[in-house]
């Protein structure tokens, strides 16, 4: 692991100090990271909290979730993600990812929230996850079709 004190900065362990259990890692250590799927569900609910087309309803919505690591520190990464016709699939435009990632800056400060989430949102479009939702929609499609 990477010392805060040096110029590249690796994931270091979480904070105990700061109470948030964030893994601080520097930009260029995550887009270096290794992210495999965990899970990816289905979730009907899901489309009630990303309420954002009046009047409308995705046709699917869920959730997935991968892990990755840098050394031997786990990272965490989840995200909802809808389809408005079974087909074009895209994260929530109105849900943030769920991560133990805080991102840092050259100096070792945790950015701000929105630039965090820009990072990891960079990380999520690098990822081959919406293989793993197509297939959990087809799933899906088949589980509500045959009963």
């Amino acid at each position: 692991m990477n010392s805060t004190t040096g110029a590249a900065f690796g994931a270091t362990p979480p904070q105990l100090h700061s109470g948030d259990y964030r893994v601080r890692i520097g930009r260029q250590a995550l887009e270096a990271s290794n992210f495999a799927h965990l899970h990816t569900g289905c979730d009907r609910a899901a489309w009630i909290d990303n309420a954002g087309r009046p009047g409308q309803r995705p046709a699917f919505s869920g959730f997935t979730e991968w892990s990755g690591t840098v050394g031997q520190t786990i990272l965490s990464l989840g995200w909802d993600w809808l389809s408005w016709d079974g087909k074009a699939i895209c994260t929530s435009p109105f849900d943030g990812p769920r991560s133990n990632i805080m991102v840092i800056d050259a100096q070792g400060y945790d950015l701000d929230v929105p630039a965090c989430e820009q990072h990891l949102r960079a990380l999520i479009d690098r990822l081959a996850w919406r293989k793993a939702v197509q297939d959990c929609i087809n799933e899906e499609s088949i589980t509500t079709f045959s009963h």
